[in-house]
């Protein structure tokens, strides 16, 4: 009979041998990864939010990355690491629909105003060639981005408002339209 690859984890963990425990970790992932996909699947099911407007879940990709934090973390883990595992991949869950529903939010609000850049009726120092060559410029983007510099520039967003909404530190966001910035600036030089 096999051992449990959960307590041949914990032994290894209570042991402190690194070898030891990159072993019985690998042991416990090839054994019960399939089990916490499926675990990851139904959370999704649950949910009822596997695809939000194109944004769909991966329940193998939140899984694997909750066993990478597991391996980095073993060390400190109190309790069974099951547990732990299962609250990790709960946490991601609700983390990405939590994302997922904010950006949605997000998107018709800077889709109506990104439509608008062609339209505004005040007089505006920039030639229409121009409008539509930063428009298009802005379409290309990468959809955070997209929104981003769109809230913050057209929708008049603040930094701190842009990060609550998103989920992100307003370091994050900063940094996003700088890189947002730049790539629309190689773009249209």
């Amino acid at each position: 009979m096999l051992p449990d690859p959960w307590e041949a984890l914990r032994q290894a963990i209570d042991g402190g041998q690194k070898g030891d425990i990159r072993k019985a970790f690998e042991a416990l992932y090839k054994s019960v990864r399939n089990e916490m996909v499926r675990y990851a699947q139904w959370c999704v099911r649950r949910h009822n939010s596997g695809l939000i407007s194109g944004f769909l879940l991966d329940p193998s990709e939140i899984v694997d990355d909750a066993f990478s934090e597991l391996y980095l973390k073993c060390e400190r883990i109190t309790g069974h690491p099951k547990g732990w595992l299962l609250g990790v991949i709960r946490r991601k869950l609700d983390f990405d629909v939590a994302r997922a529903w904010e950006e949605e939010k997000l998107k018709p609000a800077a889709q109506q105003q990104l439509n608008g850049l062609n339209r505004r009726k005040t007089k505006t120092s920039i030639p229409k060639a121009q409008r539509l060559a930063l428009r298009e410029a802005i379409n290309s983007l990468p959809d955070r981005m997209r929104t981003i510099v769109i809230a913050l520039y057209y929708g008049e967003e603040s930094i701190a408002n842009m990060a609550k909404l998103l989920g992100i530190t307003e370091n994050a966001v900063v940094q996003t339209k700088h890189r947002a910035l730049n790539k629309l600036k190689s773009l249209l030089v």
